[in-house]
């Protein structure tokens, strides 16, 4: 078993505690071949086996009503993987909560509670990475938009608007063990109830609660209300910095304004937010314009992902849209370029 990454403040103490916490799985009939740490809004374990299997768990002091894997009484294990644990995983699980046990019962539980604590005082600011792992329920199909190259009618089948049924998928997630969701669409800020919404995963015991928008319907007011009902972060869709080839891209008039407006807001109100460029053959030379314009607005507040312009839904009708991955590539590799040299987070 290898322990190859140990990422964020107090790198020897996250060694230290992870040896603890992750060393009986040596002996274990299932021993693991990676095991990474980070400090991330508590101690963060990914912990993987050649056979594909993976667990992504969370040390965390122990809260009255925290839902959790299992708990102490002082430290708890919270399960991030979002389907249900088999025997493999649950017995990594079971390891890791007898070390935890074990150490209760000596010196080192107090120098570990007050570790978590002090790396849940480091919040996760990974959007990407999280929006990326997390389970996504599509709310509606409705959109102000028409973005030729959209995807969203092949999910067409799990669309709800209603809230007692979203309600019950929340409940779903949360026993499988998910504690992080968002909501896409079409363009979920169109529904009255979305921050309802947003509430409800809140109270389910969701840490992260994200939503997916293009962000060109958020107001100053609509911002704050989502913040207040529990909404953490935000993935907006944003595609170049000429204002033509954004509003043609988007399809609707105004959307380059609209959506930096919108995305001020959200930051506004204390929502993390997070901009999603698909590369198209219209854009896909402004990448790196679109990293500088994001920086010189917003600083490093706003870390980017980029994906390609999939032959799925409205683009199997446009493949006049799919530029060839050469031209991709160079401008792609200009705007990781230019992210790492102004100190923003992006990635593909």
């Amino acid at each position: 078993m290898s322990s190859e990454r140990m990422d964020g403040a107090g790198g020897r103490d996250i060694r230290y505690y992870t040896r603890l916490l992750t060393g009986v799985l040596a002996r274990g009939p299932d021993v693991p071949d990676r095991v990474d740490a980070r400090v991330d809004a508590g101690l963060r374990l990914e912990i993987a086996h050649r056979n594909g299997r993976r667990l992504v768990a969370r040390v965390v002091r122990y809260r009255t009503g925290l839902a959790c894997w299992r708990h102490t009484g002082r430290l708890a294990l919270v399960v991030e993987n979002p389907s249900p644990l088999d025997d493999c995983l649950s017995g990594w699980c079971q390891s890791i909560w007898s070390a935890m046990r074990a150490l209760e019962e000596r010196k080192d539980a107090n120098g570990l509670v007050e570790f978590v604590e002090n790396a849940e005082a480091t919040p996760s600011i990974d959007l990407i990475r999280s929006i990326r792992q997390q389970p996504v329920v599509r709310l509606t199909l409705r959109c102000n938009a028409r973005c030729p190259f959209c995807n969203a009618a092949s999910g067409a089948s799990d669309r709800a608007e209603s809230l007692p049924v979203v309600s019950t998928w929340l409940e779903r997630l949360r026993l499988a063990g998910a504690d992080s969701v968002a909501f896409s669409g079409g363009e979920p800020t169109l529904l009255e109830n979305l921050p309802d919404h947003v509430e409800a995963a809140q109270k389910a015991g969701f840490r992260e609660v994200t939503v997916q928008t293009n962000a060109t319907t958020i107001d100053e007011s609509l911002a704050r209300r989502l913040r207040d009902s529990g909404l953490t972060g935000a993935l907006v869709s944003f595609h170049s910095h000429v204002p033509a080839v954004q509003q043609r891209l988007m399809g609707v008039r105004g959307a380059y304004t609209k959506a930096l407006a919108g995305i001020e807001n959200l930051l506004g109100a204390g929502v993390h937010v997070a901009v999603s460029t698909v590369v198209t053959k219209l854009n896909a030379a402004h990448p790196e314009a679109v990293v500088r314009m994001l920086h010189r607005r917003f600083g490093n507040s706003v870390p980017m992902v980029f994906s390609y312009c999939a032959p799925e839904g409205r683009a199997r009708k446009n493949l006049q849209l799919l530029p060839r991955l050469g031209e991709v590539a160079s401008g792609l590799g200009r705007a990781l370029d230019a992210a790492g040299e102004l100190g923003m987070r992006a990635s593909i």
